[in-house]
This record gives C-alpha cells, structure tokens and sequence, in this order.
C-alpha cells in the first residue's frame, strides 16, 4: 500500500516534469520563430527564447494537455 503511494506520488511528479518541458520547449521554439520574424539575429533569437521560458508562469501546465 505504501509502495503504491509512493509509486503513484513519482507518477504523478513524472507527468509533471515531462508537461513542463514540454510547455517550455514550445514557449522557446514560438518566441524564436517570432524573434526571427521580427529581425533578430540568433544570439537576440536565443535572448528573446530564454526570456520566455523565464517569463513563462508554470502554474498555467496542466499535466497530459502539453500545455
């Protein structure tokens, strides 16, 4: 019983890990594209990507939507 717990508490912080990369690796792929889009070179590109991921507020992920 105790076991499952734990195995379902691991689970569960798994998904969560794995939303949030997710929703960070989308956030830095869109802000790139869209930094290109405006002009910016791939060092500004990069700045801009890092920023959002920053910026990003990680209470918005919602584990199994990749969002």
């Amino acid at each position: 019983m105790v076991q499952r717990m734990a195995d379902d508490t691991s689970n569960a912080q798994q998904k969560i890990a794995e939303a949030t990369q997710r929703a960070l690796v989308e956030i830095a792929l869109q802000a790139y594209e869209e930094a290109g889009l405006s002009g910016l070179c791939a060092e500004g590109r990069w700045e801009v990507a890092i920023g959002a991921m920053r910026s990003y507020d990680v209470r918005k992920i919602t584990p199994g939507t990749g969002s």
